[in-house]
């Protein structure tokens, strides 16, 4: 009692009371200021990234279609030239862009032949279903190319005839590696990353090529991480988000969708790295508020 009453302990407490109160409350003010602009920061930087790489990936994809159109328009014998014809065309298309696993024309039925003269059905495809109702060139979801049994993204478009009547369809499958040439390039923090889902959640291009053309949700392990892609990154057009990998690492990401195709371009890192600067920041306020309680009570 003596101790504590003693006119040494009391100005220590009173010391201790009006330096630190004041210094506390302003290194914490200071670092949640830090905190807010560092985050606004990394969120604004994210966003942006995926939203360039997702117009990247749109101007892409339109740039295929439109290659198929003008590729149409400039051989009208799709409509009228016999098989022999087709095929020859078809292997100019293929040999004109190293990205095209295969060519096909197919017929206002769905049978068509590619480069090779394999004969192929399409009736049964989404993007032949979609081009023969809408006459307006579709692309698909990962697929398995029905010529070769591997991944690929169908690029279609319509054959009309000079009335407008659906005639066919000129297709090209591309190779999803054609898809991850400007992603991989993408570096996030230190060991950050690029990578592509489909509108279904399929994955376009991941690092891991054993991912390609399965969901994502047979790797999330969490139930919080399905929850985010399914309610937040598959249900709107870009954002900013934090979640907990399946490693239990502390994430952040963020992604922007692809107009022309609804697909998802996401970027992601850990969240240590990124706040790598804010961490280091509050443990240099602590050493000096510890180094100043120890001044103190020395003085």
């Amino acid at each position: 009692m003596k101790l504590i009453n003693s006119l040494r302990i009391r100005l220590v407490a009173f010391l201790l009371s009006v330096g630190l109160i004041p210094m506390f409350a302003l290194a914490l003010f200071q670092l949640n200021r830090f905190n807010a602009t560092i985050t606004k920061n990394i969120r604004a930087q994210e966003i942006k990234i995926a939203t360039t790489e997702a117009m990247t990936i749109n101007s892409w994809v339109e740039a295929k279609s439109e290659q198929l159109t003008e590729l149409l328009k400039a051989h009208p014998e799709f409509k009228t030239s016999t098989k022999e014809q087709i095929i020859s065309t078809l292997k100019i298309i293929n040999e004109s862009d190293p990205e095209v696993e295969t060519s096909i024309a197919a017929d206002k039925d769905g049978i068509s032949i590619n480069e090779l003269g394999a004969l192929i059905g399409l009736a049964d495809r989404e993007t032949f279903k979609k081009a023969k109702q809408t006459k307006k060139p579709a692309i698909s979801e990962v697929v398995v190319s029905k010529a070769t049994g591997g991944k690929v993204i169908e690029i279609v478009v319509p054959i009309l005839d000079d009335s407008g009547n659906f005639q066919g369809i000129l297709q090209s499958n591309v190779q999803l590696k054609s898809l991850g040439s400007s992603l991989e390039k993408e570096k996030v923090g230190e060991t950050g990353y690029a990578y592509l889902l489909s509108k279904n959640g399929d994955y376009i291009y991941y690092k891991d090529p054993e991912r390609l053309g399965k969901s994502y949700k047979g790797y999330a392990k969490t139930k919080e991480k399905l929850q985010i892609f399914s309610n937040k990154v598959l249900a709107n057009d870009n954002d900013f988000f934090v979640y907990k990998d399946d490693d239990g690492t502390q994430k952040i990401g963020a992604f922007a969708t692809v107009p022309a195709t609804g697909w998802k371009v996401i970027v992601t890192a850990p969240k240590d790295e990124i706040y790598a600067e804010y961490n280091q920041s509050v443990r240099v306020t602590y050493v000096l508020i510890l180094l100043a309680i120890i001044s103190l009570v020395l003085i």
